[in-house]
């Protein structure tokens, strides 16, 4: 992917080799085998974000992560919506917040905002696995951007409608009630 190829990998502060995190997310893009992707997730998730703590290399992690949303498979597809919601939660690390870079969960916003259309689209066409992942994706794409609030809500009070269990709609609704 050329978008992968833009980034100076090596030069990211990360949790243990930022090299490794493109790779993983070719990975991601194109396995069929579910025990792969849980592999390539953790090289990710060890990598840009452990326990919540955010890298300098997360945003760019989160750049190259839409893109391969984009052309990923059916299995795939699961771990990078997962982790784009790992990211989008995370807090900067304590090295990373010595080091200034405080700004990071905002950076992180942003990025994962320019992924909302997808989010959406996923709702729309997505297992019902994907759309309760992207509802946290939507949900946090609009708060950080104040148009996109109608259109999350529209979404949300159709995905009611749906079978979802009572947990699953309890999530829905936290999210209505965040952003009304």
């Amino acid at each position: 992917m050329k978008e992968l190829d833009r980034i100076a990998w090596s030069a990211l502060r990360s949790g243990s080799d930022p090299n490794e995190i493109p790779v993983a997310i070719e990975t991601l893009a194109q396995t069929s085998d579910a025990a792969e992707a849980e592999k390539a997730y953790w090289r990710i998730d060890n990598n840009a974000v452990i326990q919540g703590g955010l890298y300098e290399v997360a945003p760019e992690t989160i750049a190259g992560l839409l893109s391969a949303l984009c052309r990923s498979t059916d299995v795939g597809r699961k771990y990078i919506l997962e982790l784009l919601v790992e990211l989008a939660s995370g807090e900067p690390r304590a090295s990373e917040a010595e080091l200034g870079n405080t700004g990071l969960p905002d950076v992180c916003a942003g990025e994962i905002a320019r992924g909302a259309a997808l989010y959406f689209d996923r709702l729309e066409r997505g297992t019902m696995e994907e759309a309760l992942i992207c509802v946290d994706l939507a949900g946090i794409c609009a708060l950080h951007d104040e148009a996109l609030k109608p259109r999350a809500l529209w979404w949300f009070e159709n995905l009611l409608s749906l079978d979802f269990c009572d947990n699953d709609k309890t999530l829905i609704r936290n999210w209505i009630g965040e952003l009304t």
